[in-house]
């Protein structure tokens, strides 16, 4: 009777802790994931920013040599 009892503590340790890894593994995940999102939408916007100030400023345009 305490073998078997053993074996069940042992399996119901074990599904917890694949749970729990499982849970802590999907959280960092998604913590990974807002960050490189907000990464990439800050990028982008002082991408667009520096390009709409160039055009507007022209920095872009050749100027003559002399």
């Amino acid at each position: 009777m305490r073998f078997i009892l053993a074996a069940v503590g042992l399996i119901v340790a074990g599904l917890l802790a694949v749970w729990l890894i499982k849970a802590v593994i999907g959280f960092v995940l998604s913590i990974i994931f807002y960050v490189v999102a907000g990464v990439l939408l800050v990028a982008g916007a002082m991408y667009i920013y520096g390009k709409a100030k160039r055009s507007i400023s022209g920095e872009n345009r050749r100027r003559l040599p002399y």
